[in-house]
């Protein structure tokens, strides 16, 4: 069974942090300010080698391509459907994670 563990960040554990996670989120609401976000997230998740899912809007459209290096999803059901996908397929998170590391 998954677990769920919140980290809080810090300069010092960051990361630290990153290595111990297995699916990096990026939920962002549909709003201007969104539209100024550089996506640093998505990169970072991308850098470890994490699978990210990212709510489909601004510039994670740009990094990421559905199904192949992260996810985008819309709407709390495609959420919760990704999330359970990626938490019960340990070789689907290892496939997504890699995908930008070849």
């Amino acid at each position: 069974m998954s677990t769920l563990q919140v980290l809080t960040w810090s300069r010092e554990d960051e990361v630290a942090h990153m290595q111990r996670i297995d699916i990096g989120l990026y939920p962002l609401p549909d709003d201007d300010w969104v539209l100024g976000k550089a996506g640093l997230k998505v990169i970072q998740y991308m850098a470890f080698g994490l699978p990210s899912v990212s709510s489909d809007i601004g510039t994670a459209t740009l990094q990421v391509t559905d199904g192949v290096d992260g996810f985008l999803v819309t709407g709390d059901e495609q959420w919760l459907a990704v999330l359970e996908r990626l938490c019960h397929d340990p070789a689907l998170r290892r496939r997504i994670g890699d995908a930008r590391q070849a």
